[in-house]
């Protein structure tokens, strides 16, 4: 569920930035990272680095995640 909602935002950023690019890289997400409680096993926790800060993050952070990147940053 919380990947359908970034695929979201991605896609609304997109439209967005077709209209006003310098407000869309303000709300871009660059990198999303899911932390797992361990190999294989459930997420517990993200965060999403904006081009500008702040970045979001909920739930645990641990050594075992995986990172997307979307959009560049100036």
């Amino acid at each position: 569920m919380k990947r359908l909602l970034l695929a979201l935002l991605i896609s609304g950023t997109a439209i967005v930035s077709l209209r006003q690019p310098t407000e869309a890289l303000a709300a871009c997400v660059h990198k999303a990272t899911y932390y797992f409680e361990y190999p294989g096993g459930p997420e517990c926790g993200l965060t999403y680095q904006y081009c500008n800060p702040p970045r979001y993050h909920e739930g645990c952070t641990t050594a075992y995640y995986e990172e997307y990147y979307f959009c560049g940053c100036p």
